[in-house]
């Protein structure tokens, strides 16, 4: 397979992400990964934990936003896009085709269906507006994969909107490659 891009979004689940990382990059050896953290994923997650991973690169500006990137080198060569974890935030920008940084740039130059991750509080993965952008990126033939349930990290309370356990998203990646509908 030719280049990953993974987008990470601002959101406690994307505590999780150097595990997540090291197990696609175990699945997918011969792929680079290149991961796209968006500015309030920086908040959660800093680049070293991500960039100590042999064939991972971590692209963006430095913190100082010193360093431009052009988002089509991003996305060029690129076999596999996904978006781990999606944020309300995110998916209703691309939704409506607003793109101000640089994932959400990368994801609209990306000519081929993306696989997204939502992981958000129940209560806002139920909103109408969330459940209409969803559908909007369904409709322009995104894979909008939903996890099941499990416990808030901020909240304490259980429901759906949890992060996808590991295994359930390296199974519906394996889906998506091959072209067949999500098991969520």
């Amino acid at each position: 397979m030719k280049k990953i891009v993974l987008g990470v979004c601002g959101s406690l689940a994307s505590t999780a992400m150097p595990a997540y990382v090291y197990v696609l990059k175990s699945k997918f050896k011969e792929s680079p990964i290149s991961v796209v953290l968006t500015e309030s994923a920086r908040y959660f997650l800093s680049e070293g934990a991500l960039a100590h991973i042999p064939g991972v690169v971590v692209v963006g500006p430095d913190p100082l936003g010193k360093i431009r990137v052009n988002h089509s080198e991003v996305v060029k060569d690129c076999g596999l896009f996904i978006v781990l974890p999606a944020t309300g935030n995110f998916i209703g920008k691309v939704a409506n085709g607003i793109a101000d940084d640089l994932l959400t740039t990368c994801f609209m130059a990306y000519r081929s269906p993306k696989i997204v991750f939502p992981a958000m509080n129940s209560d806002m993965l139920a909103s109408r507006y969330v459940q209409k952008n969803i559908e909007t990126l369904r409709s322009f033939g995104e894979r909008v994969v939903l996890g099941g349930n499990g416990i808030s990290v901020a909240t304490g309370e259980s429901g759906p909107g949890a992060l996808p356990d590991v295994r359930e998203i390296l199974d519906n990646i394996d889906l998506f490659i091959a072209g067949e509908e999500d098991i969520s």
